[in-house]
């Protein structure tokens, strides 16, 4: 009878981290598809931007034909003021991007297999330079 109960709790044992793995992976599928859907608006307000940039340009060029003062032209001042506009809503979104998405287990696996790796080369120094 020992033996069932054993695995039975070990049975249970392997659910409780399966509901933590589903857990998890629920939590991680939410978090990426929030940063995927930042990406697609910082994708959309960077298109915006492009097009602001090619209307300032034609607009700076027809004012040098004319030899107007490019600084002081109302639609000149206005776009500049929507790209900065448009730009500081791209920080925003990175900073929402960086905040939504926490390193990943693998970061952390890859983080902790190169320190040891430095820790074994600097043992591996100490032993050539002792003989042991």
């Amino acid at each position: 009878m020992a033996k069932i109960d054993d695995i039975k709790k070990t049975l249970g044992e392997g659910v409780n981290i399966a509901r933590e793995g589903v857990a998890y992976a629920a939590e991680r599928a939410e978090d990426l598809s929030l940063a995927a859907a930042l990406r697609l608006r910082i994708f959309g307000l960077r298109r915006r931007i492009e097009r602001h940039y090619a209307e300032l340009g034609a607009a700076t060029y027809y004012l040098l034909q004319k030899n107007a003062d490019v600084s002081a032209d109302a639609a000149v001042k206005k776009h500049v003021k929507n790209i900065k506009a448009l730009e500081a809503e791209v920080n925003k979104l990175f900073a929402q991007i960086t905040d939504a998405t926490p390193k990943s287990r693998t970061g952390q696996k890859r983080a902790a297999a190169s320190q040891k790796k430095k820790a074994g080369s600097a043992r591996a120094k100490r032993s050539r330079k002792t003989g042991r």
